[in-house]
């Protein structure tokens, strides 16, 4: 069945991408208006509703279109997968840590109750599972089905997938969102969901994209679902053209994970052909796990190092697997990236835990003066 799509009208397939993304808006809007008139749960718990709702649609489009195996495909496995989406990994353990900090130093905002909590968590984690299996498990993985595995189909399909994913937070305006900041945040998704493909490609597990994109969205919704700080839809409206930094940011790594070397592994994979790393790419992971691991000791004190240590042991891990031998990089790689995550979790506790309690005090201290 999958065969047949390559002689499949281009221009139809976009367009049926494009119903596919339209029809899981429709049941998503449509559950939330249901959701709503009957005020089945508070907060984020409409959200869970209509996510919920329109998993089961998801589900039925994987299953009519044969892509129901993405789910089993674990491709290069979690760790090594984490490793390939490193940046994505690094960038989501900063926005969280970092969302943290500023919400406990600030001091606006009140912790929200933990059946609340428990629903924002559940909500960002079905926003992420629903768009990655739409955009990345069905969209790219049909226009792969029609341009094919070569670079040019594997480049085409991204670009084209990307562009819908971006498309659609355009929608926003209908729900009180900005033009302008509906603008900038379709652009944001659009080369986002270049990097995520890229990532899901590479890596051939779908799950490793699913929990990228729920922790990202986690982070930049934290102090709507945690603390009680307006919704999803201020949260969005806060975005501005200074916002457009992220582009670079999210393209730069793409560029990284599709350079000239990767896009041809990927094609052979992709066509069956086995490949091996060789040992000079096993020892380059190494050097480059031991340097991130060094670089999270030295920057671990001001709490900054935690994820250069995550990843920099991700990499260790993937080296040593991929080789199958330990020698004094990879050993020195490992050690180093361990303690970068030591050194930073303790400097992270300090900061989100004592350093809030500091400035307390030092305003009642100025306070009796």
């Amino acid at each position: 069945m999958r065969e047949k799509r390559k002689n499949w009208n281009p221009v139809l397939v976009f367009i049926l991408g494009v119903a596919i993304a339209a029809g899981f808006l429709l049941v998503m809007d449509g559950a939330t208006f249901l959701a709503s008139c009957f005020m089945i749960l508070p907060g984020y718990g409409m959200t869970v509703v209509s996510e919920l709702t329109a998993s089961v649609y998801i589900l039925i489009v994987l299953l009519a279109l044969g892509y129901i195996g993405v789910f089993a495909k674990m491709g290069e496995g979690l760790l090594t997968g984490f490793y390939i989406g490193g940046f994505m990994t690094a960038y989501c353990i900063y926005e969280i840590i970092g969302q943290f900090y500023i919400q406990s130093m600030s001091g606006d905002g009140q912790v929200q109750p933990a059946v609340q909590i428990f629903l924002f968590a559940v909500a960002m984690f079905l926003i992420g599972f629903n768009e990655e299996l739409v955009f990345r498990g069905i969209i790219l993985n049909l226009f792969l089905d029609k341009f094919g595995n070569s670079k040019k189909g594997i480049v085409t399909a991204t670009v084209l997938s990307s562009v819908i994913f971006g498309a659609v937070h355009l929608t926003n305006i209908f729900s009180g969102v900005s033009v302008a900041s509906a603008l900038v945040q379709a652009i944001q998704a659009a080369v986002l969901g270049g990097l995520l493909a890229a990532i899901y490609l590479r890596s051939g597990n779908i799950w490793i994209v699913i929990v990228a994109h729920a922790l990202t969205d986690f982070a930049s919704m934290l102090s709507s679902g945690i603390y009680g700080m307006g919704d999803a839809i201020d949260s969005i409206n806060q975005l501005s053209w200074l916002n457009f930094i992220t582009v670079p940011i999210f393209l730069i790594p793409t560029l990284v994970l599709f350079r000239k070397s990767k896009l041809q592994e990927l094609e052979d994979k992709r066509n069956g052909i086995v490949v091996i790393p060789s040992q000079k790419s096993c020892e380059h992971t190494a050097i480059v796990s031991l340097i991130l691991g060094m670089i999270g000791i030295m920057m671990g004190c001001a709490g900054y190092g935690l994820a250069f240590g995550v990843v920099g042991l991700l990499g260790s891990y993937t080296a040593w697997k991929e080789s199958r031998k330990r020698n004094g990089i990879l050993i020195a790689a490992f050690i180093t990236s361990g303690a970068a995550i030591v050194i930073s979790f303790i400097a992270c506790i300090f900061m989100l835990g004592v350093m809030p309690q500091v400035s307390d005090m030092s305003d009642l201290m100025r306070g009796f003066q």
